[in-house]
């Protein structure tokens, strides 16, 4: 870890250290061998305001939480606050003592929080105007936007920010230090503030209330259509971006007022949070049931990149005739709507084409499909699918993966469907959820396989309805389905009504097996998962003694010459990282050595085969450029040069395993020689991965499929 460098002031209007213990000097005090400095992406960060039926008066307070909800400990660096627009630096009360309790309590802890702990700061104002000498100062603005930048100073993206703050200041604000714990109802302010500021601490009564309890069942309920939506993509992707919240109140406090704010986490821990300052709260509710879209858009609350994206909604209700906080919460999966679905593999076979297939009988899923037409009850939601089956008819074999491209054909309700209760259209396209899963099947992995002739392949595809979302809804007469190497569409059936997303799996090989749930097919895959590590032996002692979370467990490769070569990992979500871990274990009595780039660098680049989850080699991205370049030019073939043969080294130096010892890398720290991110070799979309060493032989460097999956380090590449 870095060694911490001095903090340089350049912050609008004021600069926020977390008070004077967060100088240069406190912060060196965190040394680099206790625990490396915390991340956005491991904590989330919330705010604590006075609630919107408070009273108001002339001294507010919010309260900024951190909680870590990583893996391990680590050290709290110091963090900034700016009031955009403002630009100016104003040297105010930043380095007034905190002499609180917990200030000193997080002190003692060397500014380490760890794994679930919180802690907090305090941000004091006043909205009176500063009394000079009798003479009132003209000295107040109103803050409508605050971002927090954690970290260096050089960060350029807010780890919070906060919109909609209406916050009226006059003077200086008091910022706290870092405090252990959740903040407090009737934490201290130094005195020394307030006298600053010509205040009576007796003026001081408002309280921030903690974080309520998440709410469960209906009393207070934010939820999205989908679990799963997608980024803005093209307009043949059919993604728009676009998405609602909805909110389900069973007794709000104030009708015209049904949220305080809104928070939104993205995956990296960004965080953006919109205070909904009620502009008349005058109107008390009748404690009637309330309904609320909310157009996130509007509010600038879209996702803004893919992976789990986390929103919580906090509120006001009436239980037992007083006022009372509410929270909930929901968390959604975003894809990227180009997100690959397959790889590219070492195959000569050609993907499959519409006019080798031959479309069955489509076979039903659900319990409406003599009523496609006819909307549920209100309250209730409806799922109906197909199975669509097809044969290779021709004679030649072809690759069939990943999900076909779908367009819907816009139908019209049937002429004998009920007009009181027929599926309304609304929306003017549909969003294709690829291999996501519904209460009729669950997703499985997506993969290349040969669909020989005479074999059969098929996909499912399922529509949702619901009475109470309308507006989101269209008519359907058929999809059309085309394949990557070929335009010409095939016409599927499926005349029905659908709300929001449809939904389909990947191509599954063989026919219809009666299983979409994957009841039957979990299970035979756990056997056999089981079978294939019973099948890779057991670690050496000394290696098994190391297994931790922040390891992974590893599978030793085949190795020769005294030194036994392994590799670890743990499941991760497309777009992160994939981390793999080198271990090297001297069996001998003896030290052995091992170059770093003769040795190391060569097995990360040339060492190693990464197959499918069917036994498919990956093509490293050299080999995928070169196969692009060769099928772009057929007649000009490009030749690996003497240069890419040649493997040449300007960093060689020996490192030595001791006798018995087992030597590796942790996925805290991720050293260089013992560590690699796969994405520099290949691209490795959502699905399951085997690593095998090469042989020496170069038949065996040009295997295209898995020898043995016992003899590999499985590696998980999660949806997002």
């Amino acid at each position: 870890m870095r060694k911490p460098e001095a903090v340089h002031f350049r912050i609008p209007f004021f600069i926020v250290l977390v008070g004077a213990a967060w100088s240069t000097n406190a912060i060196a005090q965190v040394q680099s061998d206790k625990a490396p400095y915390c991340t956005a992406d491991k904590f989330e960060i919330g705010l604590r305001i006075q609630p919107e039926s408070a009273p108001g008066q002339i001294v507010g307070l919010l309260a900024v939480e951190f909680l870590n909800r990583g893996q391990e400990i680590c050290a709290m660096s110091s963090f900034r606050l700016e009031f955009p627009p403002d630009i100016d630096v104003r040297p105010g009360d930043l380095w007034l003592p905190d002499s609180s309790p917990a200030a000193a309590a997080f002190k003692r802890k060397s500014w380490l929080v760890a794994p679930g702990e919180t802690v907090h700061s305090v941000l004091v104002w006043s909205s009176k105007p500063t009394r000079v000498d009798d003479v009132m100062m003209d000295d107040c603005v109103t803050r409508d936007t605050m971002k927090l930048y954690w970290g260096l100073p050089d960060d350029q993206k807010p780890s919070l920010e906060v919109r909609h703050l209406r916050m009226q200041t006059c003077g200086h604000l008091y910022q706290s230090d870092y405090r252990l714990g959740p903040y407090v109802a009737g934490e201290p302010v130094t005195k020394q503030w307030f006298e600053n500021h010509h205040l009576d601490p007796a003026e001081f009564t408002s309280q921030v209330v903690a974080a309520p309890p998440l709410q469960s069942g209906e009393q207070f309920k934010l939820h999205a259509l989908y679990d799963i939506e997608y980024l803005k993509g093209t307009f043949e992707s059919g993604c728009s971006g676009y998405f609602e919240l909805y909110l389900h109140e069973h007794a709000p406090a104030f009708s015209n007022c049904p949220f305080e704010s809104l928070h939104k986490r993205e995956a990296d821990g960004q965080t953006l949070i919109y205070l909904n300052h009620c502009k008349d709260r005058s109107t008390p509710s009748e404690s009637a049931p309330k309904f609320v879209r909310l157009l996130i858009r509007e509010l600038g609350m879209l996702p803004e990149r893919p992976g789990h994206v986390e929103y919580e909604a906090t509120g006001e209700l009436v239980e037992d005739d007083r006022v009372t906080q509410a929270r909930s919460q929901v968390e959604l999966s975003i894809r990227e709507a180009t997100q690959p679905m397959l790889p590219v593999i070492d195959t000569s076979t050609p993907t499959c084409r519409s006019s080798q297939l031959n479309l069955a009988e489509p076979i039903n899923l659900g319990d409406h499909w003599s009523e496609p037409w006819t909307s549920p009850l209100p309250g209730d939601e409806r799922h109906d699918g197909k199975v669509f089956e097809f044969t290779n008819v021709s004679s030649q074999s072809c690759l069939l993966g990943g999900a076909p491209h779908l367009r819907a054909l816009r139908g019209a309700p049937r002429l004998d469907a009920s007009p009181s209760s027929e599926i309304k259209a609304g929306s003017l396209s549909l969003e294709f959820c690829r291999n996501c899963p519904t209460p009729l099947f669950n997703p499985r992995d997506s993969h290349w396989f040969e669909l020989r002739p005479g074999d059969s392949a098929h996909f499912m595809v399922a529509r949702t309805s619901f009475a109470d979302y309308f507006w989101t809804c269209t008519g359907i007469g058929a999809f059309e389905a085309t394949l990557p190497s070929d335009d010409k569409a095939m016409r599927l059936p499926f005349e029905t009504g659908s709300c929001g997303q449809v939904r389909e799996t990947a191509w599954r090989e063989g026919r219809f097996d009666g299983d979409p749930l994957n009841v039957k097919y979990a299970a035979e895959q756990k056997v056999r998962e089981q079978r294939r590590l019973a099948a890779s032996g057991p670690l050496p002692k000394k290696c098994e003694e190391d297994v931790s979370p922040d390891t992974g467990r590893p599978v030793m490769l085949p190795s020769k010459n005294g030194v036994v070569w392994g590799l670890s990992t743990n499941p991760v979500h497309y777009g992160e990282p994939i981390s793999v871990l080198l271990w090297l274990n001297n069996p001998t009595d003896e030290p052995q050595s091992v170059m770093t780039c003769g040795g190391i660098d060569y097995f990360w680049a040339r060492g190693i085969d990464i197959f499918d989850s069917a036994g498919h080699r990956v093509l490293t991205r050299a080999e995928e450029k070169r196969k692009t370049a060769i099928s772009q030019n057929p007649e000009q073939i490009p030749l690996p040069s003497r240069l890419e043969d040649t493997w040449m080294c300007d960093r060689n130096f020996p490192i030595t395993i001791p006798p018995h010892a087992c030597m590796h890398g942790t996925f805290s720290s991720l050293p260089y020689d013992f560590s690699r991110d796969l994405r520099t070799y290949c691209e490795l979309p959502p699905g399951r991965y085997y690593i095998v060493r090469k042989e020496s032989t170069a038949t065996a460097e040009k295997t295209a499929f898995l020898p043995d999956p016992s003899q590999g380090l499985a590696v998980d590449v999660l949806e997002p």
